[in-house]
């Protein structure tokens, strides 16, 4: 199952984590606004990692997905990754 996690600051690297533990987990979609945080959330990860360009990508290849952004930013995240996809999610 490859998760997605959106948001790829300092929360996620508790996700990432704990999702690298997970047997069922065969890897991770990441996005952010930022590259840098991609890339350094990316090495921490033990299965392998899609560096997504945008959340419709993010979309296309989660069977679900984590939300790692500023509280304020959760709805509207949530909003646009579902618009592409009907997926379970966790905030």
């Amino acid at each position: 199952m490859i998760i997605g996690i959106v948001g790829c600051g300092g929360i996620a690297r508790a996700h990432v984590s704990a999702l690298c533990l997970n047997p069922l987990i065969t890897g991770l979609a990441l996005y952010d606004v930022s590259a840098d945080n991609v890339r350094l959330l990316s090495e921490i990860s033990t299965v392998p990692v899609i560096c997504c360009q945008d959340l419709k990508q993010l979309a296309g290849v989660s069977e679900g997905f984590v939300i790692c952004t500023p509280n304020h930013l959760h709805v509207s995240v949530a909003e646009e990754v579902l618009r592409y996809k009907q997926l379970p999610f966790c905030v």
